[in-house]
């Protein structure tokens, strides 16, 4: 879950986050998280809301796609999962996964002591620029 969001939403991204259950509000604290220009609809818990339709946001992501080719957006994906794999590397974190067998979200140990929150708050500051991961 944390994974799709940080692949959509980056700083200034908009966001409509329709909170009326516990699921939503994760959501929208990822989306908080990932610096978005994050708008909110309260509902009351079990209330029901006129869902957007899965259908258009598929076809959206269908559009994005095709705008950007596969091939691109192939190329884009490994590129960046390389380079992050070395940057964690030389950080000194070790990858579950061995070399050459992961796929573009992989797991890493994080020392517990180092202190998780802290390294989640060095990444999310780190990405400024307004571009995808």
């Amino acid at each position: 879950m944390e994974m799709a969001i940080a692949n959509l939403v980056w700083t200034g991204t908009r966001v409509l986050s329709i909170c009326n259950v516990f699921f939503s509000g994760r959501l929208t604290e990822m989306a908080h998280r990932a610096r978005a220009n994050e708008k909110r609809l309260m509902a009351p818990e079990g209330q029901g809301v006129t869902p957007v339709s899965d259908l258009l946001a598929l076809h959206e992501a269908m559009r994005l796609v095709c705008e950007e080719t596969i091939e691109k957006r192939f190329h884009r994906h490994q590129t960046r999962s390389s380079a992050l794999q070395a940057t964690l590397e030389v950080l000194g974190l070790e990858l579950y996964a061995k070399p050459g067998s992961t796929f573009k979200d992989l797991g890493v140990k994080v020392d517990v002591a180092a202190g998780m929150a802290e390294l989640e708050n060095h990444l999310q500051s780190t990405q400024t620029d307004g571009n995808r991961i």
